[in-house]
């Protein structure tokens, strides 16, 4: 071969080398081009050739970089569950009704979800990701006389991976478990979707399920070589969603000590006929719940870290378990970063979960951290809730801001253990018991609040310390404006308004240190301010207008002070001392009290009195006044 023939030839190979090359290159490119399979109720089989499209994703030869597969408008009734990959969507037509009619495999157990993502041998998020479920109306027909009646089942389950998208989906008729578990995965959203009818709707379980994948009872799959290694759930969204007869709506009821789902969004749903919580926030941090809307529901929003404790919770120590050997936790305690705002609560029955929300934790495991504010808790029956409105144990630096509460069965807002709260410029009308009721806290804040209509007291505090009571306003209560009793230490009633109180407008009792200050009392039933075995307490520059009894009375304690309050229209004295030692009046404006301005028992033992007197009208330099005195009383 002479050299030219030689490079003629080399570059007819070239030429045929780089053809192959790019018929190859064309080839690899189709097969991993996007791809889209019709279904139809001429050819899917019973579902055989919808697990065949979804094969297509099983292995990295056939795969398309996205696979949809379209389920065209008609009746399905799928007979096995159905396996999906990676980068894979199944779009079902708005009128396309998908019934799975797998036969039961054992007793009432055994029927696996209808589409699980496959994670056999996956860890952490490696598991199949990418997954979309969109439309159609998936009934697993758990109604009485349908096929899925009395048999546990799972609607979908996802674990082990991330991006999963479930979007306008209508899931109903199942006969108890969940429509839609999610364990161990990220990055998941749900919106638009139905959720509707459980047959068993007393059976506790949530129609979405977040959870733990810490082992097969917590997990449970039909997968072989599923690993659990706690993998927990991160980044889901749940927004514009409908539930309606289900037993919960959105939740977790198993934790993992130290893991704590984050970043969880449950937002602008409907909850309607709910038995149980419409949202079960159990071990959640950096949560937002807001704007949803839950009518009848056993309890509206429950935000908590315990297990169980005398609130009735159905959860046992079973429901708390450790975290698996070599898992990195966190404390069990931690700052859950926590907003629960914008969303309305009628019509919350139940006697024993009926709070319309409910912050708990335990002694060890205290709540953190949770703003909790702008919702509205109401009914147009006779109460909103069987219980408190708003309630909150053990828990530490808890915000309740700007809520409307009416109609409660218990306080507007009840605080039990509680630590550094701020409860601030709430309404509260007509609850059946106090409307804000504190026990056993400190550092407490309530101010700005306005409370009508209480079938107790206004604003309540037992046993608790370094907290205070400001410009609120507290009209018609039935049995007292404001109370601070039973070993309350250092509280501050300062600058609140009180309107017609059924009997004293403030009581300070068994309690020390109090400062009542600068609080208008307007016409209480009984007295303005009544202070009773409360040592060291002043009651300074309030100004009290027609009680019908005593304005002021400081009974058996030592060290009251009562000075600087202008007092007009008594039913009674202006202001009464008994059994009450180093306890002085002074430079009180008092006038057109029924009969005393000023008395002392004879019980009471003290030093000096500066009194004015009713209808004084002398001027200065005059030697004499006139008014009413004790007899044998000192001017």
């Amino acid at each position: 071969m002479n050299k030219q023939t030689y490079h003629r030839t080399f570059i007819v190979l070239g030429c045929v080398i780089v053809s192959l090359f790019i018929l190859l290159s064309v080839s690899v490119r189709a097969q991993a081009a996007d791809k889209e399979i019709l279904i139809t109720t001429e050819n899917y089989r019973g579902g055989i050739a919808i697990q065949e499209a979804l094969d297509w994703q099983s292995n990295s030869e056939t795969a398309y970089d996205h696979l949809t597969v379209s389920i065209q408008s008609g009746t399905y009734d799928i007979t096995e569950a159905l396996l999906v990959y990676s980068n894979t969507t199944i779009r079902a037509a708005s009128d396309a009704t998908i019934r799975y009619t797998r036969e039961k495999v054992s007793g009432n157990q055994g029927r696996a979800p209808l589409i699980s993502n496959f994670c056999s041998g996956k860890s952490g998020y490696s598991g199949a990701g990418n997954i979309t479920i969109e439309g159609g109306i998936w009934d697993f027909q758990g109604h009485q006389g349908g096929v899925g009646y009395g048999i546990t089942m799972e609607a979908f389950r996802f674990m082990h991976g991330s991006k999963f998208r479930v979007v306008n989906v209508t899931m109903q008729n199942i006969y108890r478990s969940h429509f839609l578990t999610i364990e161990g995965v990220e990055q998941v959203e749900v919106t638009g979707c139905v959720f509707r009818d459980y047959t068993n709707r007393t059976n506790k379980k949530e129609a979405i399920h977040i959870d733990c994948l810490h082992n097969d009872a917590m997990a449970p799959s039909n997968q072989e070589n599923v690993i659990y290694d706690d993998t927990i759930c991160n980044h889901i969204s749940v927004n514009n969603c409908s539930f309606s007869n289900v037993p919960r709506g959105v939740g977790t009821h198993i934790a993992v000590a130290g893991l704590f789902p984050s970043d969880i969004v449950i937002s602008n749903n409907t909850f309607t006929d709910i038995t149980y919580e419409a949202i079960k926030a159990y071990h959640y941090k950096n949560a937002q719940i807001t704007g949803n809307v839950i009518t009848r529901a056993g309890c509206g929003i429950k935000c908590y870290l315990y297990a169980a404790d005398s609130d009735r919770d159905e959860e046992g120590a079973s429901n708390y378990l450790p975290a698996l050997p070599g898992v990195t936790t966190e404390g069990t305690a931690p700052n859950l970063n926590t907003i629960i705002q914008w969303n309305v609560i009628r019509d919350v029955p139940d006697s024993k979960l009926g709070f319309g929300i409910h912050l708990a934790g335990n002694a060890d495991r205290v709540v953190k951290d949770i703003t909790v504010s702008n919702n509205v808790i109401t009914s147009t029956g006779a109460v909103s809730t069987k219980r408190s409105g708003i309630y909150v144990k053990y828990g530490e630096n808890i915000r309740l801001l700007n809520n409307t509460i009416a109609k409660t069965g218990g306080a507007g807002i009840l605080v039990v253990q509680g630590k550094t709260l701020t409860i601030s410029q709430n309404q509260i009308s007509f609850p059946v018991s106090n409307g804000v009721s504190v026990q056993d806290s400190s550092v407490v804040t309530l101010q700005s609040n306005a409370v009508s209509y209480a079938g107790k007291r206004g604003i309540y505090l037992k046993n608790t310390g370094n907290s205070r009571i400001s410009t609120n306003t507290i009209n018609k209560d039935r049995t007292g404006g404001i109370g601070v009793t039973k070993n309350s230490i250092q509280v501050s009633v300062v600058k609140n308004n009180l309107l017609y109180s059924g009997k004293n407008a403030v009581s300070v009792c068994d309690s020390r240190q109090a400062l009542v200050y600068g609080n208008t009392i307007q016409s209480p039933k009984n007295f303005g301010v009544y202070a009773y075995k409360s040592d060291s307490s002043k009651i300074k520059k309030n100004t009290l207008r027609s009680t019908k009894s005593t304005a002021v009375i400081a009974s058996t304690s030592t060290g009251i002070l009562v000075a600087k309050n202008v007092i007009e229209k008594t039913g009674k004295y202006g202001i009464l001392f008994t059994s009450a030692k180093k306890s002085y009046a002074s430079k009180n404006k008092i006038q057109r009290t029924k009969t005393y301005a000023i008395i002392y028992s004879e019980n009471s033992k003290n030093k000096k009195q500066n009194l004015n007197y009713p209808h004084v009208s002398a001027k200065k330099g005059k030697k004499e006044i006139h008014g009413y005195t004790y007899k044998n009383m000192k001017i």
